[in-house]
């Protein structure tokens, strides 16, 4: 973490992951913000030039709602997100998002998810988003921009999150699309951190940059979107560090169920490759627990525990394909004791 100690203590809470089964599931405290990127494979002809997109979305003739299948139900049980971060859902709307996510995971007082879509990416939150992007000239397929209004009683911050999906493909024509993208991101992370700027959000509010970056064969997308290295200069302008103390965006290196190992979110018959993401902004804020869901990997033990199937995280079970992981990320921010204030009772004593 990068902050700085002055005349006061920064800590982030050490309240440690709870004990048994599929523990990591768990959050590692109370005051934790989950959020959880996932590519829901919605495009249609994917596998099967016949099969209908959105497949993971059924339509319920009883509640006259789309809901989401039983596998993407408990998946969603499971992580208990705060916020979901979906790309590729297609043909399903933000208000079918919505019902979905209400019959599967419903909020306490009967609220709703609020939720926004963008082109083929959506933002769906327990607490309101506001302050939607309609377009970002420069970058085609249209990411889902909004900020996440945390309630003031709690947090001092709200989070600004950019839900990406970059160009896919081995092509030169998919890397110069992908490289160009993320330049045109750099620049609007620096235009957002800029005062003057029409668009601005308030000084030090966390970024997170998230969903499928696509980076085939480890090209440059990624590291221009972490580091703030633009290609591009002549178009889109000199290089800019995103993070708000000038340094690079922090990869919370999620691996398959927190086992320590693998660390590949997208999984097919062709190869295995690391195209998802959670990149942020740690100077303002802190991760204290991240993982790649792979029920495939899972004990016995730790599905019943977490009330999953093996196949839950595998797009086609029948031939045995994935596509892509969930990657879920647990954010906290700092608190700040003042001088004095041994006990971190918040009264100086």
């Amino acid at each position: 973490m990068k902050y700085l100690l002055v005349l006061t203590a920064v800590a982030f809470s050490s309240a440690g992951i709870a004990s048994g089964q599929a523990s990591f599931l768990d959050r590692s405290s109370d005051d934790a913000i989950r959020i959880a990127s996932y590519n829901l494979g919605g495009f249609e002809g994917f596998f099967d030039p016949d099969e209908e997109a959105d497949t993971l979305f059924d339509f319920d003739n009883a509640s006259g709602q789309y809901r989401a299948v039983p596998s993407l139900a408990r998946v969603w049980q499971a992580i208990d997100a705060d916020v979901w971060a979906f790309q590729e859902v297609i043909e399903r709307t933000a208000t079918h998002v919505r019902h979905a996510l209400n019959a599967a995971v419903p909020l306490s007082g009967g609220q709703n998810w609020s939720v926004f879509k963008r082109a083929n990416q959506v933002i769906a939150s327990r607490y309101p988003v506001v302050d939607p992007v309609f377009s970002v000239p420069g970058v085609p397929r249209d990411p889902a921009i909004a900020t996440v209004d945390l309630p003031d009683d709690q947090f001092d911050k709200d989070l600004h999150l950019i839900n990406i999906h970059l160009d896919a493909g081995s092509r030169a024509s998919d890397f110069f699309n992908r490289q160009n993208e993320a330049d045109r991101l750099v620049r609007y992370i620096d235009d957002i951190q800029d005062p003057s700027f029409s668009g601005a959000i308030p000084t030090d509010t966390p970024i997170i940059v998230l969903g499928d970056y696509n980076d085939f064969d480890e090209t440059n997308a990624i590291p221009t979107l972490q580091s703030g290295d633009i290609f591009n200069e002549s178009e889109f302008g000199p290089d800019s560090p995103p993070d708000w103390d000038g340094t690079s965006l922090a990869d919370p290196m999620p691996t398959h169920n927190d086992a320590g190992g693998s660390m590949t979110t997208f999984q097919t018959n062709v190869f295995d490759s690391k195209l998802d993401l959670q990149l942020y902004t740690d100077s303002v804020i802190g991760h204290t627990n991240s993982f790649i869901l792979n029920a495939d990997e899972l004990s016995t033990a730790d599905l019943i525990a977490a009330g999953l199937q093996s196949t839950d995280t595998q797009l086609d079970p029948a031939r045995g394909l994935v596509d892509h992981l969930p990657v879920v990320v647990d954010y906290e921010f700092p608190v700040v004791f003042s001088l004095g204030d041994f006990d971190q009772s918040g009264t100086v004593d």
